[in-house]
């Protein structure tokens, strides 16, 4: 079930490089669109086209076909929806985590205002569009998402137990080389 909007980074003979981690074909990325299939994928279809000419697109309408999809092709980028009928694209993150995805996702909203948009992007997204004005941003919003990627922190180490951690001037010198 998608929508194919040309060659992606899976197939064609584009070539491509890599590029901040993520693979990059002169034919488009890979986009996995999770939206309703009604009219807000067709203007999200029409968003990515304009944004990336080359484009593949696959559009899951349900939770089952999101993760099936993400199991059976390879994607550069999620695009969802926010207001899914019967979950919503926060979910979606949460199941590209909970399967070990580290895809950047893009959530798509028509009334989610800046407060909710912040606390998504708190949340692990990689960035937000709006539905007015013909989802303006989502050129930067890629960009951003794919190419501008921070690299991720390290992951946050224990500290020493107490008896490995004083201070350098409490710490026993080295000894002094014997002098004959």
């Amino acid at each position: 079930p998608g929508v194919d909007a040309g060659r992606g980074p899976s197939g064609g003979d584009g070539g491509g490089e890599e590029v901040g981690g993520w693979r990059w074909e002169t034919g488009g990325l890979g986009w996995c669109l999770v939206g309703d299939g009604g009219a807000d994928a067709g203007l999200m279809v029409r968003a990515i086209r304009r944004t990336d000419r080359g484009a593949r697109v696959e559009v899951a309408a349900t939770r089952q076909q999101f993760t099936e999809m993400l199991a059976s092709d390879e994607y550069d980028i999620v695009l969802a929806d926010y207001r899914l009928p019967g979950w919503t694209g926060m979910d979606a993150l949460r199941e590209l985590r909970r399967l070990g995805f580290e895809l950047p996702m893009i959530l798509v909203s028509g009334t989610l205002g800046d407060e909710g948009a912040v606390e998504c992007v708190k949340a692990g997204a990689a960035d937000y569009v709006l539905k007015d004005g013909n989802m303006a941003r989502l050129p930067i919003a890629k960009r951003r998402a794919v190419y501008d990627k921070p690299p991720r922190a390290e992951p946050r180490r224990e500290p020493p137990p107490m008896a490995e951690a004083q201070p350098p001037h409490r710490q026993p010198a080295e000894p002094f080389p014997q002098l004959d």
